[in-house]
């Protein structure tokens, strides 16, 4: 996958986290982008913000944690996930890798 490729929009709000185990998000639920293209054909197309900048992001981010994921003692673990289709795209690649891709169905 290319990172050009539209793979999710927030209409589909659904993350696979555990087997098992989904949650949906609200429609106007904030998220960010995390990938960025940095360069296209050759020339930069982004420019980095200052260092204080992402410092500052970069705390702002972890001051957003609940106190019980960023605690150094019996820390709980933070819940990750895949999207939708993203879950979808890296099992057909899990099942195809093994041989059985034809019960890669979406």
């Amino acid at each position: 996958m290319r990172h050009n490729e539209t793979v999710a929009s927030m209409s589909d709000n659904t993350v696979e986290g555990a087997p098992g185990r989904r949650k949906r998000f609200a429609e106007d639920a904030p998220f960010e982008d995390l990938l960025v293209p940095v360069f296209r054909g050759g020339l930069r197309v982004y420019d980095s913000p200052p260092i204080a900048e992402i410092r500052a992001s970069a705390a702002g981010s972890l001051g957003s944690l609940d106190p019980s994921i960023t605690r150094f003692l019996n820390p709980h673990t933070y819940p990750v996930g895949l999207e939708k289709t993203v879950n979808e795209v890296r099992t057909a690649l899990v099942l195809s890798a093994r041989g059985l891709a034809e019960n890669a169905g979406g």
